[in-house]
């Protein structure tokens, strides 16, 4: 099974209930993603996610070149992760 498969991107529905500011928890659908230190795949890489291991939402989406990155506080670092690599919680 490609790795790729296993990966579910967010509905538009659930941006939308990320989307309205308000702190949230998500959870890492896979590890190894990587946390950037601003949205966007050529950006610093600050920390990599551990399998569903939890962080805090902090009400920011943005898109870049098309795709939805949304910000986090994961373990002590604020940084930036596609959002098709989380789960709402």
């Amino acid at each position: 099974m490609d790795n790729n498969e296993e990966i579910m991107e967010l509905s538009a529905e659930d941006l939308e209930k990320i989307a309205g500011g308000k702190k949230q928890k998500v959870r890492a659908i896979k590890a190894g993603v990587n946390i950037h230190e601003l949205p966007g795949e050529k950006q610093r890489v600050i920390a990599k996610t551990t399998s569903n291991a939890i962080a805090d939402y902090t009400g920011e989406l943005v898109y870049v070149e098309g795709k939805p990155w949304i910000r986090v506080k994961w373990a002590g670092k604020s940084g930036w992760i596609l959002a098709k690599y989380v789960a709402i919680l």
